[in-house]
């Protein structure tokens, strides 16, 4: 049996639901009534942190670890994807108008003289659609120091999907394991995550900027740290959502999996079309990648 309000497991005979402590139903279809004003309340299982919100410690505790997940994961993508083009750039013999510009410039400016680092925290900002600057200093013997610029969009990558996944993984871990709520603890927990991600990439991109050939890069921009801020709040909410929705799964990709299941009409339709398209599109993205770079870098 399960809570009807927020769908725990219940074992059979309790009268309340140990996850958020609302009424069960009976077997005559009836509830217990509630606990009567300066009556005790029932007792459950479920930490303090289930009926409050705010600043809590359980709520910290959610919000680090759906923060740690989020960045760990977005930079292992990082860092691999800087590996991989640190391998390949120097054996690319021909590079076509189909990549984009940032990264026809990077690899003519030669991966070796750029940082690992940097290309890191820059593939880190970039991969959540942030945004590249690049700002050229020349000098000029009768007209002085002349400066320009250029701004460049990055698309959304694996960087940016491994943060999302990454902080909705850990807020269905935590919030499941220490029963935050959704509707109080759940929403100031997913802005406050999304901040600190915001944060976390510009100073990084920062502090990792780098100087090559008179060329100044960095990707500490508001776009960066807007975009970073979306992908992480949406993906803690989402982890939130699941724990209080869906809390019987192993992990968040079968909860949302299952809870997609439970829905009806065109939301499931939806849900469905969503997962498929995703899976179907990542896929296809490696593979063209993976056949660009073979076709015409001699790998």
């Amino acid at each position: 049996m399960q809570c009807i309000h927020c769908g725990h497991p219940v074992e059979a005979g309790a009268q309340f639901c140990s996850n958020c402590g609302y009424p069960v139903a009976t077997p005559d279809g009836t509830t217990p009534p509630s606990p009567v004003a300066g009556a005790a309340a029932p007792t459950t299982d479920a930490p303090s942190a289930v009926s409050s919100g705010g600043f809590q410690p359980a709520l910290l505790k959610t919000v680090g670890t759906s923060l740690a997940y989020g960045m760990a994961a977005a930079l292992v993508v990082a860092i691999l994807s800087a590996a991989l083009l640190e391998a390949i750039s120097p054996r690319i013999s021909s590079l076509t108008d189909s990549l984009p510009y940032i990264i026809r410039q990077y690899v003519a400016l030669k991966v070796s003289s750029i940082p690992f680092v940097s290309t890191v925290a820059l593939l880190l900002a970039g991969g959540v659609s942030g945004t590249w600057t690049q700002a050229v200093l020349l000098d000029a013997s009768y007209l002085g120091t002349l400066s320009t610029s250029a701004t460049f969009h990055s698309p959304f990558t694996l960087v940016g999907m491994a943060l999302l996944v990454g902080t909705a993984a850990g807020a269905y871990r935590s919030a499941r394991r220490l029963g935050t709520r959704f509707l109080h603890g759940g929403v100031v927990g997913s802005v406050m995550v999304g901040l600190a991600a915001g944060l976390c990439h510009i100073l990084l991109a920062g502090l990792f900027s780098f100087k090559v050939n008179g060329i100044q890069v960095g990707a500490a921009t508001g776009r960066t740290f807007l975009m970073a801020f979306l992908i992480a709040a949406v993906g803690s909410f989402m982890g939130y959502l699941l724990a209080q929705y869906a809390p019987d799964s192993p992990n968040v990709l079968v909860s949302c999996w299952q809870w997609s299941h439970r829905l009806r009409g065109w939301v499931r339709t939806v849900a469905d079309a969503s997962m498929v398209y995703g899976v179907v599109f990542t896929i296809i993205g490696l593979a063209g990648f993976v056949g660009y770079v073979l076709s015409t870098g001699n790998c």
